[in-house]
């Protein structure tokens, strides 16, 4: 799941926001591309950390941030049956903020380490 954009989507959508709910094109394209994602789940923000601490008082942080974890451990899924077993799981970046703010979220039952 990103910041602003839909990921996989359904081509028929296009179609059907142009048909049946009457959007210009570049209507569409700003709303798949711009206004998607953790911003548009949420309402709020595309920034993690402020839906985190948004986790418990706002039921669209909430579902934001549920999606964004369910999306993470199916994607560890896939890596995992794509290679059969691994030992160690590393990532970077921007991910280290997010391992440290909610890490049991991604894989319940396990530990991260820093």
């Amino acid at each position: 799941m990103m910041g602003t954009r839909s990921g996989d989507v359904d081509p028929s959508v296009i179609p059907l926001l142009t048909h049946e709910e009457g959007m210009q094109i570049d209507e569409v394209m700003t709303l798949l591309n711009k206004k998607s994602g953790l911003l548009g789940v949420s309402g709020e923000s595309l920034d993690t950390r402020v839906l985190m601490e948004q986790y418990d008082s706002n039921p669209r942080a909430k579902l934001a941030m549920d999606m964004f974890a369910y999306r993470a451990r199916k994607a560890v899924g896939s890596l995992f049956a794509a290679l059969g077993s691994a030992e160690q799981l590393s990532s970077a970046a921007e991910s280290a903020r997010i391992r440290y703010s909610y890490g049991s979220m991604f894989v319940p039952g396990c530990f991260l380490l820093d």
